[in-house]
């Protein structure tokens, strides 16, 4: 998106309604007010400065600068979670983010725990089970929690399947495999459009999809 001399890039999954005038001032000014403020503050360990900003996959926190005279140093960054405006973000948020991942808990198996946040939000993984959370969960950890939260965990050892989603009162599904999310029904497996959120779709949706997977 351009405005003047402002420029940003569209966050990945952005729906072409979603372009109006509106959105476009609002996502190039946020972004200047970024600019503009700078860093949100150092990190106490590394001494590198914490910013928060808006990139092609949405809004994020990054560790660090890209340094001309050491091209082999990339900062870190973290997607910030659903439910998280860019404004939001402090510093002491913006750190616990770019914590991640890490352990936050052991199974009475002695397996270790880690939280983390993928491509479709917070989850927790240990060596026999994933489970998605809510973000809450990962960022202020509780064992006791987490350890419940694992336990309800539908993957399974050996498995790279997990639902995403299911509607109540019918069989379909919203999965996420080895290639990347997809509609299940049954013995019938379809990609999820892409765009498409895996967690906000609708049934609707998802009967479309599997409807032209068996044209």
């Amino acid at each position: 998106l351009e405005m003047g001399e402002k420029k940003v890039s569209i966050p990945e999954g952005t729906q072409p309604d979603m372009l109006t005038p509106e959105f476009a001032r609002e996502l190039i000014e946020t972004q200047a007010q970024l600019e503009q403020a700078g860093s949100l503050g150092d990190d106490p360990d590394t001494k590198m400065p914490v910013f928060a900003k808006v990139g092609r996959f949405g809004p994020y926190v990054q560790l660090g600068e890209k340094d001309e005279n050491d091209k082999s140093f990339k900062p870190k960054m973290k997607s910030i979670p659903k439910g998280y405006s860019v404004e939001q973000v402090d510093l002491k948020l913006a750190l616990k983010l770019l914590s991640l991942p890490r352990k936050v808990a052991t199974t009475a198996d002695g397996e270790e725990v880690v939280a983390d946040i993928g491509r479709y939000g917070p989850y927790l993984k240990s060596k026999s089970k994933t489970a998605s959370v809510a973000v809450e969960l990962i960022l202020d950890p509780v064992e006791k929690d987490i350890l419940a939260a694992l336990e309800a965990g539908k993957q399974t050892r050996g498995s790279s399947k997990q639902v995403l989603k299911e509607f109540e009162g019918s069989a379909i599904k919203i999965m996420n495999g080895r290639y990347g999310p997809y509609v299940n029904e049954g013995k019938t497996n379809a990609s999820l459009t892409k765009g498409l959120d895996p967690t906000t779709v609708t049934l609707e949706q998802a009967q479309e999809i599997l409807a032209d997977k068996k044209k």
